[in-house]
């Protein structure tokens, strides 16, 4: 009786496919690594002390208005108590502390309750520019200061843009209350607190 005869060539074939596919997942994420990380998004590991990490986006409208070059100064007028500054070209921001991942669009409506040393700082903002950079003071409870900031012209700000958002995480905060300031071109824009429990 004859007897098929048989290489074992299957088996290898199988295995040549698999080793293929694992130096494919390896390989894109390797590219993924080194392509992928854009400081402008994505989120700062939290750390044991307060850092700030910008995030930001700005609303899909596109306004075809031309720039006047940089924006004027600011001497913005106060709202009415509680209110964010209105400046004279119309620009004013909204600050609300966040619980982290819960940040969008229009905000979080969370107040950062229940935050665990660990809030997302969220700033909405009307009638930018590209010279326009919001900055974030965080001042703690013992005094210190964590600042961040954007450049609204880092996140797609050309030349103007009617409205948009970004937020800063800060991590590793210690339980106490915790004022936060907003300032557009290092003048004051907006103020919020918020308490870590």
């Amino acid at each position: 009786e004859p007897r098929d005869r048989r290489s074992g060539a299957g088996a290898f074939a199988i295995l040549g496919f698999l080793a293929l596919g694992v130096l494919a997942l390896l390989g894109g994420a390797v590219l993924a690594g080194l392509f992928g990380t854009d400081p402008n998004t994505g989120l700062g590991e939290i750390s044991p002390t307060p850092s700030a990490t910008v995030v930001a986006t700005v609303d899909p409208t596109v306004s075809s208005a031309p720039s006047i070059g940089a924006s004027p100064p600011s001497s913005g007028s106060p709202g009415a108590s509680g209110e964010p500054v209105v400046f004279p070209d119309g620009f004013t921001v909204e600050t609300q502390p966040c619980i982290p991942g819960s940040a969008g669009v229009d905000g979080c409506d969370s107040n950062a309750v229940s935050n665990s040393g660990s809030v997302w700082v969220w700033v909405g903002f009307r009638n930018g520019t590209e010279n326009d950079v919001i900055g974030v003071t965080l001042l703690l409870p013992d005094g210190r200061t964590e600042d961040g900031s954007i450049p609204l012209a880092q996140i797609g700000c050309s030349p103007t843009c009617p409205g948009g958002w970004t937020y800063f995480p800060f991590g590793g905060l210690e339980p106490g209350i915790y004022q936060v300031e907003v300032t557009r071109n290092g003048e004051p824009a907006d103020a919020t607190s918020f308490e870590v429990t």
